[in-house]
């Protein structure tokens, strides 16, 4: 048997505190912009800098988890898009460059592993790891992923 132990979101709404939406905020626009939290109380500002915005959504959203439950067998993220934002400055880049002289920064955070990577290292982590990226399957995937990974006795947490 397989149970979520905790989850922690960063939305449109003010979410990060730990208590889940604590104000409303009602919306008109057709995009909504996520609230974001002060991430420099987690992630070191020479990194925090480096980070586009989705994985510095998913390291901070993360790192909170991690805090909390310190003791980890794997890291396991799903992803509908995964870093699709620095992807796309990426291949701008090469157009714009016309494919010559291009920064790597924008290629190595473009991967959608990159919040999973970050975490591991932050935090030490040596065991599994993985990033779903399946447009609206991408949840599942890791769920399923997990189960398998604890029939196995290949994880306990």
């Amino acid at each position: 048997m397989m149970y979520l132990k905790d989850s922690f979101w960063i939305s449109p709404q003010k979410s990060f505190e730990g208590n889940g939406i604590t104000e409303y905020t009602p919306h008109s626009e057709i995009k909504y912009v996520a609230q974001e939290p002060d991430y420099s109380q987690h992630i070191p500002n020479g990194i925090l800098r480096r980070m586009g915005k989705s994985v510095r959504m998913g390291v901070g959203a993360g790192l909170s988890l991690i805090k909390k439950h310190p003791h980890l067998d794997g890291i396991l993220m799903a992803s509908s898009n995964g870093a699709i934002e620095d992807s796309f400055k990426f291949l701008n880049q090469m157009i714009a460059y016309e494919e010559g002289t291009l920064t790597p920064t924008h290629f190595v955070q473009s991967t959608p592993n990159a919040p999973a990577g970050q975490l591991a290292m932050m935090s030490k982590a040596t065991g599994y790891n993985i990033t779903h990226v399946s447009t609206g399957l991408a949840f599942e995937a890791s769920l399923i992923d997990a189960q398998m990974l604890f029939e196995e006795k290949a994880a306990k947490t």
